[in-house]
């Protein structure tokens, strides 16, 4: 996977999986909900409060306040300042782009590609069917888009909101890498010597 190849060659730890993983504990949900994991506001956590507010506050009177959904994407827009204000990292996903798009010192990278060429790449990295490629990328990119637009009200795949989109069907990984190393040493995210 590029993110994490990016990370090692920047000396930066990479932020995925680790900022749902600590947001869940926080909040005592499942790191898989897909709150957690930045993807969908409402559906699975409406129908979750509906059931109980009482299981995520010790007073109830905040979940008016607070919807869960609304607690959780907080929780990770913080935890991405953090992250900016402190020693850095590279993040994939979490809306980092939009979230972080006033921090100076940031590089925000778009990947993107025709359908066909995304569908397989994922088949060659996961080993999975072109069927299960086309369903995930589906899912994935249909959740990412649904998230942002309605936590933020912005387009998620405008350009407006990266320094940096790639058409990963164009070219080779490695390239790929190289053009975000440049872009990185660009906005003075340089490897530590």
């Amino acid at each position: 996977m590029l993110a994490p190849r990016v990370a090692t060659r920047l000396g930066l730890p990479f932020l995925d999986r680790a900022i749902s993983v600590a947001i869940a504990a926080e909040l005592g949900i499942s790191p898989d909900a897909p709150e957690a994991k930045g993807e969908s506001p409402g559906g699975w956590w409406a129908r979750l409060a509906n059931v109980s507010a009482m299981s995520f506050y010790a007073d109830p009177s905040l979940a008016a306040i607070h919807p869960p959904e609304q607690l959780v994407r907080e929780r990770s827009e913080q935890r991405l300042r953090e992250i900016a204000e402190g020693s850095g990292g590279v993040i994939l996903g979490r809306a980092a782009a939009i979230v972080l798009a006033d921090v100076e010192n940031a590089l925000h990278v778009r990947l993107d590609g025709p359908v066909e060429a995304r569908i397989a790449s994922a088949m060659r990295q996961h080993g999975i069917s072109a069927e299960e490629a086309k369903q995930n990328r589906k899912i994935n990119d249909e959740a990412r888009t649904r998230y942002v637009k309605q936590a933020y009200r912005v387009d998620p795949n405008a350009a407006e909101h990266y320094h940096l989109v790639i058409n990963t069907g164009a070219m080779s990984w490695d390239a790929v890498e190289e053009l975000i190393m440049v872009a990185a040493a660009a906005r003075g995210i340089v490897p530590p010597t």
